[in-house]
């Protein structure tokens, strides 16, 4: 599966995980609560709330949106995972102490099968004629236009 050990995947539901996504996403979120955390607080001294603060809005919210990638790509039957990238992650750390964020925390890798073409142009015949929920309308369009896709 793709180069990872079926043994390794941790699933909840359909949805699989496997011990590198979870330690990727792990220190993507700790890394984006940290540089968050920084602007919130006065420097060190209210770093810890403001880190709190930080990790259940922009933490929850930064997994809720990868998340929503990868989920949507394997409900359309790809593989999925995410990787954090740690150039982007140092970024956004070390900008924090400067003031402002520059946030690029990694990427859902897709590979398999992708909306191409006559793949978007059937997804577009579906909406007009409604034979999709808006909840797979949204799931496709998030992986059609905001996520990394290997084939």
């Amino acid at each position: 599966m793709n180069g990872i050990n079926a043994s390794s995947l941790i699933r909840f539901g359909s949805i699989s995980f496997s011990d590198k996504e979870i330690i990727d996403i792990i220190r993507a979120w700790l890394a984006i609560s940290f540089a968050f955390a920084m602007i919130l607080s006065d420097g060190f001294s209210g770093l810890f709330p403001a880190f709190i603060l930080a990790s259940l809005t922009v933490g929850i919210g930064f997994i809720a949106h990868e998340m929503g990638h990868k989920i949507a790509a394997q409900h359309y039957g790809a593989w999925a995972e995410f990787r954090a990238w740690n150039l982007g992650l140092l970024l956004a750390v070390a900008l924090s102490f400067l003031g402002f964020i520059i946030a690029a925390p990694g990427a859902v890798i897709i590979q398999g099968r992708t909306i191409g073409k006559s793949s978007t142009l059937s997804f577009r015949h579906a909406c007009k004629h409604r034979k999709l929920r808006f909840h797979d309308k949204h799931m496709a369009w998030i992986v059609q236009h905001d996520t990394v896709i290997h084939t």
